[in-house]
Order: C-alpha cells, then structure tokens, then sequence
C-alpha cells in the first residue's frame, strides 16, 4: 500500500485505480471505506477523469462506488457531458429520452425531443456516434441507418479521410448502413494503403494478422508490411514490433531479449510507450526486466508530465 501511496502522489492512473478499487473492496491493502473511495472519485471527476466520470453516473443511476442513487444529479452530470460532445453522454439522453432504457438514465420520456434532438444529430453531427445511439427498437431506425450512410457517402466522395474509415469498418462488419462485402473493404483500405494512410496500413497489418478486414491470414507479410513501417521509424510500428517480439505476434518470433532491447533503445529516443513499458517492466518483472520498484518510482517522477498529462 505504501508503494502505492506513492504512485497516487504523482497522479499515476493505475495507483489511482488500485486505491479506489481498495478503498471500495478491501484490496490491495486498504481497508473498505465507501465515503473516502466516493471522495478520491471526485477528485478525479473535477480532473475529467473519463473512467471516474463514467464511476459516478453509474453510482448516481444504480446506487455504489460510494453514491447514493440521484436520478436528477445522474441527468444533470450527462448533459454536463452532453455539453461537451461526448458520444457516451448523447448516447444515453437519446436513450433515456426514447424511454429506451427502463431507467431513463435521469430522463423523463420525451419521444418529441428524442426525435428532435437525432435529427439535429443526424445533420450536424459525426454519423458514427448517432448510429450508435440507436437500437432495432425504436422508431425510425432503418431510416436513420440509410441517413448515415448517405451522408457519410458524401463525404467520401469529397475525400474526408474519416468517412473513408467508416465505410471500411461499415464494409467489414457491416455497419454504418453498409451491407457487409468483405471484398469491397479491403480493395478500399488497399486503394488507401497506395496513398499512404496510416490508419489503413495498420489496419492491413492487423488484417494480414488476424484474418480480418476481407485479408487472408499471412502472419510473414504482417511482420514485413510491419518491418517496412519501422524502417520509415513509424512509432505505431515500432510499439508493435516491441509487443510482437515480447508476445510472438504479427509475425514475429517470441524474443524478450531482443524486445527489451528495442524497447531500451525507444526509452533513449523518449518514446512515452517505450517508458511506460519499461516501468511496467520493472514494476511487474516483465519485458525481461529485473523487477526493481525503486527505479519504477524514479521513472514515474522522471516522467510524470510527460506521461499522465499529455
């Protein structure tokens, strides 16, 4: 716990978590205490803490993680969010406002301003968080569905790299109004590749991978396309050759020496994923690290803006 104590003193999110998870459960060396777990919680709700937010609305709807039931308060917290464009928190006023939801999530039952408010969604927002918003229940879906995806077939016509995304993610598992084609996805997410788009190459690699996105299972060209990234010094695929030499993935063959090494020569150059591997390493004797808490510690104050508040 007194280790733990420290981490929490330099705001590390998982000492964070492991003191509230104690402070709720009688873990990790803390005994229960529900108005202290409720107030460590604020704390990080006033920081915008997405993981403590989400704790108090759940609380506040359903009772726990220190809070009593408050429907209102629970209301007035999601349209704090709502305010901020948080997909989450539209999501459920959607919801709550179509009576979707037996608790309303704080709201009253209000179908005229539900459909109000999807419409003003449907035309000024992004169409993947609206579709979410909607289930096979409730009026209008098929309608809304065709809205989204012609809307988001004119921004692809228009190049917006986004919508492009969309309709690969919507051809591969069809969604966002696409029928599924498997094929279609990944001759799309190749016509991106050739332009050099990150989000489709990696995407490739993790097709070539894990035989997704209408891609053949071919674990040698994943590490070769992944290769090819990192000798561009791609980060996204350095990060990635780190975790397949440490687990035997994309193609790789199991090395923990050689992924500790990459990983060292990553921490050198300030690569925050590389340092945060290796604290994770020397907190948990992992990455063929020696456990030495001491120097985790010290990592932690080293980089602790860098780390927790970028």
């Amino acid at each position: 716990m007194e280790l733990n104590e420290t981490l929490v003193a330099v705001d590390d999110p998982g000492a964070i978590e492991r003191k509230f998870d104690g402070l709720l459960y009688n873990t990790h060396g803390y005994l229960e205490d529900l108005q202290a777990a409720m107030e460590l919680n604020e704390e990080q709700v006033v920081k915008d803490n997405p993981k403590a937010i989400g704790r108090k609305f759940v609380g506040l709807i359903f009772g726990g993680n220190g809070y009593s039931i408050d429907p209102k308060a629970a209301m007035e917290l999601n349209e704090t969010q709502v305010a901020k464009g948080d997909p989450g928190a539209i999501v459920r006023k959607l919801q709550g406002l179509f009576g979707i939801i037996s608790t309303g999530f704080g709201y009253l039952e209000n179908r005229n301003a539900a459909m109000e408010l999807k419409k003003t969604l449907l035309a000024d927002g992004d169409p993947g968080a609206i579709l979410e918003s909607f289930n096979n229940n409730h009026p209008g879906y098929l309608e809304d569905v065709k809205a989204i995806m012609e809307r988001n077939e004119k921004l692809v016509a228009a190049d917006d790299p986004e919508a492009i995304n969309r309709k690969i993610l919507g051809l591969a598992s069809g969604s966002f109004g696409y029928s599924q084609d498997l094929k279609a996805a990944m001759e799309l997410n190749e016509a991106q590749v050739a332009k050099g788009d990150s989000k489709a190459i990696n995407r490739k690699i993790l097709g070539l991978d894990t035989g997704s996105f209408g891609y053949s299972k071919d674990l040698q060209a994943a590490m070769e396309l992944n290769e090819a990234q990192v000798a561009k010094g791609d980060s996204e695929a350095i990060n990635r050759k780190i975790l397949g030499l440490a687990s035997g993935s994309f193609g790789y063959t199991k090395n923990l020496q050689a992924a500790m090494e990459l990983n060292e020569a990553q921490v050198a150059k300030g690569n925050l994923k590389a340092i945060e591997r290796k604290i994770e390493g020397l907190a948990s004797d992992m990455y063929e690290y020696t456990k030495d808490l001491v120097k985790a510690v010290e990592l932690i104050k080293q980089y602790q803006y860098h780390i927790f508040f970028r």
